[in-house]
């Protein structure tokens, strides 16, 4: 073969190649964009602001916050405790510990005491938004979960709940997910997509928020969608059961309690999530 006749379709092959390259991370990105399921745009859902908390005292208000009180029955909440060490309100944020129990309350015999707070029965809505600005630590075995579910709990078919943030252990992602009786009992989790795990870094602050609109729900990250979870025609019942009833917020702590959260580092602790601000939304007429 003539040397420069090789010479020039080795280069056009090259040039071929880097184009392929390009036009491939376009469409990742693409992709990326367009991970809410690749629904058609819909007008901005102009919303009124209807509770703001920033923290700002130095101890909770219990006009529209509680502990999470224990409940050994729940894996996740088994932990939870009341005790003042698990939280901490100063410099205008609300700090949430997960702490081993050596010492820090001798009555408990948990292993690790874990701190919660939540708005049931005082702040919520059945369409809305709400936005956690956040940060917190990791370790291994350790979950900081935001998350919105019934003020008035139904068992499936009608259950509804939706994970905001569900950090674990020291992953550079945040996991945010629906859950009800078409995804979690029937198994229908690609039609639609009900969860994404976008890279974030944890250590700082981002706002996390869900919008609950009559025909979709909305998560996203520091403003930017995320997930799109549409309501569709389906025969199978639970697939939409959001506007049933209110949701109300839960931020809370967890530790050790299934597959994704065994050998908890306990050199790593106390381990924290710091919360900014919280801020509720209804739907403006």
């Amino acid at each position: 073969m003539n040397l420069c006749r090789y010479q020039h379709i080795n280069r056009f092959a090259i040039a071929a190649a880097v184009l392929f390259v390009l036009l491939l991370s376009c469409l990742v990105l693409f992709a990326y964009d367009n991970i809410s399921n690749q629904l058609p745009d819909s007008p901005k859902q102009k919303y009124r602001l209807i509770f703001r908390e920033d923290f700002n005292g130095d101890t909770l208000d219990l006009k529209h916050w509680r502990k999470i009180p224990r409940n050994v029955k729940v894996a996740w909440s088994a932990c939870l405790s009341d005790h003042s060490s698990l939280y901490d309100i100063s410099d205008g944020r609300l700090r949430l510990y997960a702490r081993e129990n050596t010492g820090v309350n001798s009555g408990d015999t948990a292993k690790y005491l874990l701190g919660g707070v939540e708005t049931k029965n005082m702040v919520g809505f059945t369409y809305g938004k709400v936005e956690v600005r956040a940060r917190m630590t990791g370790a291994q075995g350790v979950v900081s979960a935001i998350w919105l579910v019934a003020t008035k709990p139904k068992p499936y078919p009608d259950y509804m709940e939706l994970d905001i943030l569900e950090h674990i252990n020291e992953r550079m992602t945040a996991d945010q997910t629906v859950h009800n009786n078409y995804i979690d009992k029937l198994g229908f989790k690609d039609k639609p997509l009900y969860q994404v795990k976008p890279q974030v870094n944890y250590l700082k602050y981002n706002t996390y928020a869900v919008e609950v609109l009559p025909d979709r729900v909305i998560f996203s990250i520091n403003g930017r969608n995320t997930l799109v979870y549409p309501r569709i025609e389906t025969q199978h019942a639970g697939q939409f059961p959001f506007g049933s009833g209110e949701l109300f917020l839960r931020l809370n702590m967890e530790a050790g309690y299934n597959k994704w959260l065994r050998d908890v580092d306990l050199s790593k602790f106390p381990v924290y999530m710091d919360i900014d601000w919280v801020k509720f939304y209804d739907v403006a007429l």
